[in-house]
């Protein structure tokens, strides 16, 4: 009889530790392995204009309780169906026994992101701000658009994707033509590009390796700077390319080159036909007839 009620109470109490190791942010789901927090608007503190979320996963002095209760597990904070439409936002994630997942939310006045662990975002509307600013151990934008909707109010975006391990970019678009824009991509590792399309003012990247499938391609009506090794054929356009990967520089090279052949031979071939009219018109139409006929 004791034991059930002692085993009753630590179970009443473990209930309340999950919520709190977790940072009282919504429901928590208990798996094998890990904790899953769905994250609840109804949770977060609201201040007057920005509101800022922080997802701790389990702090180093909440480990000894969590182990205690038998929680010191790893945590994913899901952000679903949630629409923030009077606040900018900005997500802190901490440890890296923490994973962010945001789907189908709308941030109408912009988002941030600063995790230490890993993050995703997938098919969410985000509000563009002057910065846009997302950073995490392993980035993951997947099914995005990202324009600077505020152009016609003299709005320049500036979109930064920064990741010290991995960024990935799928099925995504981020710019559009005729639009004041520039996007940075860094990754102290690699960064991939899944049917992506970037099209801006500036397009500068920083990586050990850039691979793209599925017609991935960026444009850029100024200029195009990439720092690291490009592994598949990128599609790239810009007024100028600038690339510190030898084999693309080599190839940019080459290119320029036969382009200027190419206009050099175009300019032979314009003198010699304007030569040739200038002797075909000092000619009279009657030689020119007998000259046909003979």
């Amino acid at each position: 009889m004791i034991k059930k009620i002692k085993l009753g109470i630590f179970n009443i109490l473990r209930h309340y530790v999950k919520s709190y190791v977790t940072g009282n942010l919504g429901k928590v789901v208990e798996k094998d392995d890990y904790l899953v927090c769905y994250v609840k608007k109804g949770k977060i503190k609201n201040h007057k204009f920005h509101n800022y979320i922080t997802c701790p996963g389990i702090k180093e002095k909440d480990k000894e309780l969590a182990k205690i209760y038998k929680l010191y597990k790893k945590v994913y904070y899901i952000f679903d169906d949630l629409d923030f439409n009077n606040n900018e936002i900005t997500i802190f994630g901490y440890g890296d026994n923490s994973e962010i997942v945001i789907k189908n939310c709308k941030f109408n006045y912009g988002l941030t992101i600063n995790a230490l662990g890993n993050c995703t975002v997938d098919n969410c509307y985000i509000a563009s701000q002057c910065n846009l600013n997302f950073h995490a151990k392993n980035l993951t934008f997947k099914n995005m658009d990202v324009n600077n909707t505020l152009k016609y109010a003299g709005f320049d975006l500036q979109v930064s994707f920064n990741a010290e391990e991995n960024l990935s970019l799928e099925n995504c678009n981020i710019g559009k033509m005729n639009e004041k824009i520039k996007v940075f991509l860094y990754s102290l590792q690699n960064i991939n590009l899944f049917n992506t399309k970037i099209v801006a003012d500036i397009v500068k990247c920083s990586t050990k390796t850039l691979d793209s499938h599925n017609s991935s391609s960026v444009k850029a009506k100024e200029k195009i700077e990439i720092e690291g090794k490009i592994l598949n054929n990128l599609s790239m356009v810009a007024s100028v390319i600038v690339s510190k990967d030898e084999i693309t520089s080599k190839r940019i090279e080459l290119i320029d080159r036969l382009k200027n052949i190419r206009d050099k031979c175009l300019r032979i071939n314009g003198k010699k036909v304007k030569k040739y009219e200038k002797e075909l018109n000092n000619v009279s139409v009657k030689r020119v007839l007998k000259n046909k006929n003979v």
